[in-house]
């Protein structure tokens, strides 16, 4: 088994900027599970709102940002991925 990773970072965002990454197994891998976290979060709110698995190789997140503000964030997604 092993961690496959993704990231965006959304580094203008203004109120209720949202984003949604996919992270992805090779190909002939299965995803055993998954997770998503939402990092350098300013004073401005921001929900990992939700981390679901996408069919069966990989693993998406969803975060959205809720008021107005200029954070600067990074919405991460994991995939575990296993022969």
């Amino acid at each position: 088994m092993h961690v496959v990773t993704n990231a965006s970072t959304q580094t203008s965002p203004g109120n209720n900027a949202a984003a949604t990454v996919t992270a992805t197994c090779p190909a002939g891998e299965a995803a055993t599970g998954g997770g998503g976290a939402v990092s350098n979060q300013g004073p401005t709110p921001v929900e990992l709102y939700a981390s679901i698995p996408v069919g069966n190789n990989a693993w998406a997140a969803n975060a959205q940002q809720v008021a107005a503000g200029s954070n600067v964030w990074t919405l991460t997604v994991y995939v575990v991925c296993s022969r």
